[in-house]
């Protein structure tokens, strides 16, 4: 009798409610795409300026694309269409702060950047150890011409 109950009483709860503060692209504007913060506190900085040789000009317009976690809401996967790479910062406060940091570079290569499980969710971890932390955004490798791979 016991389940039945809890049963009956699973089946009139009110839906769940939508997450809040769900990443989103930035917008496709007449300028070079201006990423925006994965995580909240963070301040993006590209890494080329806007005339730079080593972007595309025929896609750094694009907006990237977010593939979101099915399991936990707000949280982002992965990116694709990264056609203007950058770095995202993250401070710590002025009394945890040791003075040192760490960039984070999410792998998946190709067409792909894990920004999750290899950027994003080790932000807080060296928070709470006083690192600052910038997970990078570098482009996909075959979207860059070959004269300009290189590590970053």
């Amino acid at each position: 009798m016991f389940v039945a109950i809890i049963c009956v009483a699973q089946n009139t709860l009110p839906p769940r409610a939508a997450p809040l503060g769900v990443p989103a692209p930035g917008p496709s504007t007449d300028a070079p795409y201006a990423p925006l913060p994965i995580l909240p506190g963070g301040m993006v900085v590209a890494l080329y300026p806007p005339d730079s040789p080593y972007l595309n000009k025929e896609k750094v317009r694009q907006a990237e694309q977010y593939n979101m976690s099915q399991a936990v809401p707000g949280r982002i996967n992965s990116i694709v269409n990264i056609h203007n790479p950058s770095i995202e910062v993250h401070t710590v406060d002025r009394g945890l702060n040791t003075g040192a940091a760490v960039i984070l570079v999410p792998g998946g290569g190709h067409n792909t950047l894990n920004v999750g499980s290899e950027g994003a969710d080790f932000v807080p971890f060296f928070y709470n150890y006083g690192q600052h932390s910038h997970p990078a955004q570098p482009p996909a490798a075959r979207r860059i011409q070959p004269s300009h791979r290189r590590g970053i």
